[in-house]
């Protein structure tokens, strides 16, 4: 499936869109509407509104914190709330409409196709209670 359709302002990464701006980043490159954020790797202490110690390999990072028993740079709440709208974004070119997300409940509103996109079956003898 071609999720740009050959739109070259489509690419791989993820833009992140917030009150005080945007930004767009790969596993390379890093663009932001703010100038002053161009250069993130320096950016003061004082302006950094989340503070993470450095990570170049999240598996890496993850077996450390096993050993060390730290928390790891991306806790797990982390990862599922930043793997969201990219789920959300291909049910919602499966199933070919807009569907509407309820955040507070995690829950696909009024759509029994596209909310059942969201999970699998289980293998036998495994459920969910």
């Amino acid at each position: 499936m071609t999720i740009a359709g050959g739109y070259s302002d489509i690419r791989f990464g993820i833009k992140w869109i917030g009150t005080d701006g945007w930004v767009w980043l790969d596993r390379e490159n890093f663009e932001a509407s703010n100038p002053d954020w161009a250069d993130y790797q320096n950016l003061p202490d004082s302006l950094r509104k989340v503070k993470l110690y450095e990570s170049r390999n999240h598996q890496r990072n993850f077996l450390d914190c096993v050993k060390s028993r730290q928390p790891t740079i991306a806790p797990a709440q982390t990862a599922h709330c930043s793997t969201i709208p990219g789920h959300l974004g291909l049910i919602s070119m499966l199933t070919g409409r807009k569907i509407n997300w309820d955040v507070a409940t995690e829950t696909i509103h009024d759509d029994p196709e596209a909310t059942k996109l969201l999970t699998r079956d289980y293998r036998v003898p495994w459920k969910l209670s």
